[in-house]
C-alpha cells in the first residue's frame, strides 16, 4: 500500500499537488512489483520522478516559486517505509515507545504561543497511548540542512513584517532578494529555492510493526501539527476511533462523530482549533489533510465528557467566550476594562492608571 500527503504552497501549489498525484499513481502502477525487494529505492525513485517531471519543460506547471511538501509511506509485510520532504509529518500511535527513538526529535510548530493559547481553551484528552514520531521536520534552521543551504548561496532569515521587524519561521532566501521565502529545507518543485540548497532528496526511515503494541499510523500536513502536538493527535484518535464511521458524512455543516471516519474527525478538530483563535490572532487557517491507518481493531473508548455532536460554529463560540470570560474575571481584580484590552494574556501591555 502506498500512502501520501502533499501540502502545496505558492501560487501554483494546488497544481503542483495535482500533478504529483498523477505522477505517483502512474509510478506506483508501473513499479509496484519492485517494492518488496527495495522499498527505500522505490521511495527515492518516486520523489525523483515527481521532481523530474515537475521541472520538465512540458509539465504545464510553473513551479519556480511554487511546490509541495510530501510524506510518502509504503506498508508491506509488517513494515512501514517512509520518505519525507518538508514539514508534513508521520506519527505512530503505540502502547510502547520504540527504543531507540525513530526520529531524534520532532520539531514543534514555530508558533508555540499559538499552540499554548489553543490548549488553554481546549479540554485535554486523556489517553495512555504514546506518540512515536516517524519523521523529523526538515526546516532551514536544522544544522545539517542549514549547512547545505549556506554552501549553496542561500540566506536563512525570517520575513519582515510591516514594521520592518523579523517575524514568523526561518525561511530560505536569495541574498538581497525578497524571494523565495521558503519555510522548509526540502520540497518538490520550488525551482529557484533548489538553486539555493533546498533539496528534493527525501529523508528515509522505516519501522517493523508490532501487532501487540502498535495501534495506528497518522500522516498529516502542518495544518494539523501547528495546532495539535503529536501526543494530542494520538490521544484524539485513540479516544474517538472506536465510534467513528467508515464513510464521509452527508452533511458537511454538522459533524457527527459516529458518521465520519476518524481522519475526517481529526481534520475537523484541527479546523475547530484554528477557528477558535483566528479572530484574535494575526493568522489564517493552514491547509489541513491527514491519513489514518488502523493497525488494530477498534476498541471502545473509556467514558469521557466529550460531545458526540461537533457543531463547529457553536463549539468555537462557546470555547472562546468561556475562556475570555474567565480571563475577564481574573483581570477585573487588577485591571480596568478598556476598549484596548486584548485577550489571551496580553492585558499586561495595556494596564494603566486611567480612571473611568
Amino acid at each position: 500500500m502506498l500512502l501520501g500527503v502533499l501540502d502545496g504552497h505558492g501560487a501554483w501549489g494546488q497544481r503542483v499537488v495535482q500533478f504529483c498525484h498523477r505522477v505517483c499513481t502512474a509510478y506506483f502502477q508501473a513499479n509496484s512489483a519492485a517494492i518488496p525487494g527495495d522499498p527505500a529505492g522505490f521511495l527515492r525513485g518516486l520523489c525523483s520522478e515527481c521532481q523530474t517531471r515537475l521541472t520538465a519543460g512540458d509539465s504545464g506547471v510553473n513551479c519556480s516559486l511554487s511546490g509541495t511538501t510530501a510524506v510518502f509511506a509504503v506498508v508491506i509485510k509488517g513494515e512501514v517505509h517512509i520518505a519525507t520532504l518538508g514539514d508534513s509529518r508521520g506519527v505512530l500511535g503505540t502502547a510502547n515507545l520504540p527504543v531507540p527513538p525513530l526520529a531524534a526529535h520532532s520539531q514543534p510548530s514555530f508558533c508555540t504561543a499559538l499552540l499554548s493559547r489553543i490548549r488553554a481553551i481546549r479540554q485535554a484528552i486523556p489517553s495512555d497511548l504514546k506518540a512515536a514520531p516517524l519523521t523529523t521536520d526538515q526546516k532551514p534552521d536544522d544544522p545539517e540542512e542549514s549547512a547545505r543551504i549556506l554552501v549553496s548561496g542561500g540566506e536563512i532569515r525570517r520575513a519582515y513584517n510591516d514594521f520592518s521587524l523579523e517575524s514568523g519561521p526561518l525561511r530560505v532566501w536569495r541574498p538581497n532578494e525578497p524571494y523565495p521565502g521558503l519555510a522548509m529545507s526540502r520540497s518538490l518543485g520550488d525551482c529557484i529555492a533548489h538553486t539555493l540548497g533546498v533539496s528534493a532528496t527525501p529523508v528515509l526511515t522505516h519501522i517493523t510493526l508490532r501487532p501487540n503494541s502498535d495501534r495506528f499510523l497518522v500522516f498529516a500536513s502542518d495544518g494539523v501539527w501547528d495546532v495539535m502536538a503529536n501526543d494530542e493527535v494520538c490521544a484524539f484518535i485513540d479516544q474517538n476511533r472506536a465510534i467513528s464511521a467508515s464513510e464521509k458524512s452527508k452533511n458537511p455543516e454538522i459533524v457527527l462523530a459516529s458518521e465520519v471516519p476518524i481522519a475526517q474527525l481529526l481534520c475537523e478538530e484541527a479546523r475547530t482549533r484554528w477557528l477558535s483563535v483566528i479572530e484574535v490572532e494575526d493568522t489564517v487557517v493552514d491547509d489541513i489533510s491527514c491519513i489514518v491507518v488502523e493497525l488494530t481493531s477498534k476498541r471502545l473508548p473509556e467514558a469521557t465528557e466529550r460531545p458526540t455532536k461537533l457543531e463547529l460554529t457553536e463549539v468555537v463560540r462557546e470555547r472562546r467566550n468561556s475562556f475570555l470570560e474567565e480571563n475577564r474575571e481574573v483581570e477585573a481584580i487588577n485591571t480596568p476594562i478598556t476598549p484596548e484590552t486584548a485577550p489571551f494574556g496580553r492585558q499586561e501591555s495595556y494596564k494603566s492608571s486611567k480612571t473611568h
